[in-house]
């Protein structure tokens, strides 16, 4: 018994780096350029914006749309710049989350 169905799979997919994002963007705003954090809001704002209710995918690329979200990653690189131990587990989280997506791949499911 699988716990979520194929599309809610696909949306958790999906919502987890809009989320992610907009938290970590949240909780920086003070120390980022203002311009930054607009920019950010902006992407998620342009990833959510428009919903095709007709696919099983809801919001169609929003994670791809995160990936050019670069004060994020200044953000992350600031936390994590002391902690060699955590930098190592969100290396090793990275590569497991590419191999579970690979795997999918290679058995001809759709990743991005």
């Amino acid at each position: 018994m699988s716990l979520f169905s194929p599309q809610e799979a696909a949306l958790l997919l999906e919502l987890v780096p809009v989320v992610l994002f907009s938290a970590i963007v949240l909780a920086a705003s003070r120390r980022l350029p203002f311009a930054f954090t607009l920019y950010v809001l902006g992407l998620v704002a342009l990833a959510l914006a428009a919903p095709v209710p007709s696919q099983y995918e809801l919001i169609v690329s929003a994670g791809r749309h995160m990936a050019v979200a670069f004060p994020v990653f200044i953000v992350l690189a600031g936390w994590l710049r002391k902690r060699p131990g955590l930098t190592i587990a969100c290396i090793a989280c990275g590569f497991m989350i590419q191999a579970a997506l690979l795997s999918v791949f290679l058995r001809g499911g759709w990743v991005a």
